[in-house]
Protein backbone atom coordinates (compact mmCIF):
# COMPACT_ATOMS: atom_id res chain seq x y z
CA UNK A 1 0.00 0.00 0.00
CA UNK A 2 2.47 2.76 1.20
CA UNK A 3 4.49 1.70 -2.44
CA UNK A 4 1.38 2.63 -4.30
CA UNK A 5 0.65 6.09 -2.43
CA UNK A 6 4.76 6.80 -3.25
CA UNK A 7 4.06 6.16 -6.62
CA UNK A 8 0.86 7.97 -6.89
CA UNK A 9 2.35 10.75 -5.25
CA UNK A 10 5.51 10.66 -7.67
CA UNK A 11 3.27 10.64 -10.49
CA UNK A 12 1.13 13.25 -9.81
CA UNK A 13 4.43 15.45 -9.25
CA UNK A 14 5.64 14.45 -12.56
CA UNK A 15 8.63 12.34 -10.91
CA UNK A 16 9.09 9.09 -12.10
CA UNK A 17 10.04 5.98 -10.07
CA UNK A 18 12.59 3.58 -10.93
CA UNK A 19 12.62 0.23 -10.25
CA UNK A 20 15.97 -1.41 -8.39
CA UNK A 21 17.85 -3.94 -9.96
CA UNK A 22 16.91 -7.23 -9.08
CA UNK A 23 19.47 -9.98 -7.19
CA UNK A 24 19.06 -13.34 -8.17
CA UNK A 25 21.80 -15.80 -6.93
CA UNK A 26 24.68 -17.13 -9.23
CA UNK A 27 24.75 -20.55 -9.34
CA UNK A 28 27.97 -21.42 -11.33
CA UNK A 29 31.07 -19.53 -11.70
CA UNK A 30 33.73 -21.36 -14.55
CA UNK A 31 36.73 -20.15 -16.65
CA UNK A 32 37.47 -21.38 -20.17
CA UNK A 33 39.60 -24.02 -19.51
CA UNK A 34 39.85 -27.60 -19.67
CA UNK A 35 39.56 -29.19 -16.00
CA UNK A 36 43.00 -30.56 -16.03
CA UNK A 37 44.42 -27.38 -17.73
CA UNK A 38 46.61 -24.57 -15.76
CA UNK A 39 46.19 -21.47 -16.49
CA UNK A 40 49.12 -19.02 -17.93
CA UNK A 41 50.01 -15.62 -16.62
CA UNK A 42 49.71 -12.98 -19.04
CA UNK A 43 47.28 -14.82 -21.05
CA UNK A 44 43.53 -13.69 -21.16
CA UNK A 45 40.62 -15.94 -20.24
CA UNK A 46 37.01 -15.59 -19.74
CA UNK A 47 35.33 -15.88 -16.45
CA UNK A 48 31.47 -16.86 -16.89
CA UNK A 49 28.86 -16.69 -13.69
CA UNK A 50 25.64 -18.21 -14.21
CA UNK A 51 22.39 -16.94 -11.98
CA UNK A 52 19.46 -18.28 -11.45
CA UNK A 53 17.40 -15.84 -13.12
CA UNK A 54 17.65 -14.77 -16.74
CA UNK A 55 15.82 -11.97 -15.69
CA UNK A 56 18.47 -10.11 -12.99
CA UNK A 57 19.66 -6.52 -13.74
CA UNK A 58 21.95 -6.19 -10.62
CA UNK A 59 25.46 -6.53 -11.62
CA UNK A 60 28.17 -9.67 -10.92
CA UNK A 61 30.97 -8.57 -9.07
CA UNK A 62 34.39 -11.08 -9.94
CA UNK A 63 37.42 -11.42 -7.18
CA UNK A 64 40.61 -12.97 -7.71
CA UNK A 65 41.72 -14.41 -4.42
CA UNK A 66 39.30 -11.79 -2.66
CA UNK A 67 40.46 -8.98 -4.82
CA UNK A 68 37.65 -7.48 -7.09
CA UNK A 69 38.71 -7.24 -10.78
CA UNK A 70 35.71 -6.65 -12.67
CA UNK A 71 31.80 -6.34 -12.68
CA UNK A 72 30.03 -7.13 -15.45
CA UNK A 73 25.96 -6.68 -15.92
CA UNK A 74 23.94 -10.01 -16.75
CA UNK A 75 21.99 -10.76 -20.18
CA UNK A 76 19.78 -13.85 -19.88
CA UNK A 77 20.98 -14.88 -16.67
CA UNK A 78 25.04 -15.29 -17.62
CA UNK A 79 27.45 -12.61 -16.96
CA UNK A 80 31.10 -12.92 -18.46
CA UNK A 81 34.56 -10.83 -18.00
CA UNK A 82 38.18 -11.25 -19.33
CA UNK A 83 40.85 -12.51 -16.86
CA UNK A 84 44.32 -12.28 -16.69
CA UNK A 85 46.09 -14.30 -13.88
CA UNK A 86 48.96 -11.74 -13.05
CA UNK A 87 50.76 -14.15 -10.30
CA UNK A 88 51.67 -17.97 -11.02
CA UNK A 89 49.80 -20.27 -7.65
CA UNK A 90 46.21 -21.18 -6.99
CA UNK A 91 43.68 -18.94 -7.71
CA UNK A 92 40.43 -18.62 -5.75
CA UNK A 93 37.81 -16.68 -8.62
CA UNK A 94 34.10 -15.76 -7.33
CA UNK A 95 31.08 -14.00 -8.24
CA UNK A 96 28.16 -12.69 -6.97
CA UNK A 97 26.31 -9.75 -6.30
CA UNK A 98 26.33 -8.89 -2.71
CA UNK A 99 22.99 -9.24 -1.61
CA UNK A 100 23.14 -12.76 -2.85
CA UNK A 101 26.24 -14.72 -2.58
CA UNK A 102 29.31 -15.91 -4.28
CA UNK A 103 29.92 -19.19 -5.43
CA UNK A 104 33.60 -19.88 -6.47
CA UNK A 105 35.97 -21.89 -8.91
CA UNK A 106 39.75 -23.00 -8.37
CA UNK A 107 42.36 -21.96 -11.33
CA UNK A 108 46.03 -23.00 -10.66
CA UNK A 109 48.12 -20.67 -12.45
CA UNK A 110 52.17 -21.44 -14.18
CA UNK A 111 54.17 -19.06 -16.02
CA UNK A 112 52.37 -18.83 -19.52
CA UNK A 113 53.28 -17.72 -22.65
CA UNK A 114 50.70 -15.10 -24.96
CA UNK A 115 50.47 -16.67 -28.63
CA UNK A 116 48.19 -14.16 -29.82
CA UNK A 117 45.61 -16.73 -30.80
CA UNK A 118 45.95 -18.61 -27.76
CA UNK A 119 48.02 -19.38 -24.29
CA UNK A 120 50.52 -22.13 -23.47
CA UNK A 121 51.26 -22.43 -19.99
CA UNK A 122 54.75 -23.50 -18.87
CA UNK A 123 54.30 -26.61 -16.58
Amino acid sequence: MRITIIAAIAAAAGLSVVAAPVHATVTNVSVNIASNEKTGTGCQYKVTANLAAATDTALVHFYDNGTEFATAKPYNGVASTPWSPKTKGDHVLRAGQPAAGFPMVKATTVEGINTGSGCLPLG
